[in-house]
């Protein structure tokens, strides 16, 4: 059995997202955003080139640009925001970037930028989202997820291992300044 799998992680988002439990997903960013039917985008590095891995998604009216901050990252959170202004510059759709925090907090919304917090007002597949072990992940009773991500082939978790080393590198970074 595979090590602890966070979902907070591109590849365990597009894992989801290809699956028949994708729609876990949809109700999630339907209540964040109001934009349904939308379509991932493929800003996945499929490990190479120590690029990271982007979540995309593009509706009929909106591009939504998620990414997880693990530990509280400015330097993560700064280049996220110079990827939300590029794409403000080079779309004509409405763009909406969404930071999931592993901290205590309030949720928070400004100038289409959603910041999410652990939290109790957020629902039980936020919360699923958020959990910090498999012992918590099992308590959320999302077994069908549960058993997508730890029965995942070796080039997902490959891929998510990647992933989760690159992330690291970022924070290892950002204890240097």
């Amino acid at each position: 059995m595979k090590k602890y799998i966070s979902l907070m992680n591109p590849y365990a988002f597009k894992k989801i997202w290809e699956s028949d439990y994708r729609g876990y997903l949809d109700e999630m960013l339907l209540s964040i955003t109001g934009e349904d039917n939308l379509r991932l985008l493929n800003f996945f590095s499929e490990n190479k080139n120590n690029l990271r891995s982007y979540i995309i998604l593009e509706g009929l009216n909106k591009i939504i640009f998620i990414d997880f901050n693990k530990k509280e990252n400015y330097i993560k959170y700064n280049i996220d925001l110079d990827l939300v202004n590029y794409l403000k510059q080079t779309q004509s759709k409405e763009i909406i970037f969404i930071m999931f925090n592993a901290l205590q907090g309030t949720n928070t919304y400004n100038n289409n930028i959603y910041q999410i917090y652990i939290n109790d007002s957020n629902d039980s597949f936020v919360k699923f989202i958020f959990s910090k072990n498999f012992k918590e992940q099992k308590s959320f009773a999302y077994d069908n997820i549960m058993n997508l991500l730890y029965n995942a082939d070796d080039r997902f978790y490959l891929n998510y291992l990647n992933e989760e080393k690159l992330e690291e590198n970022i924070y290892n970074y950002a204890d240097m300044w």
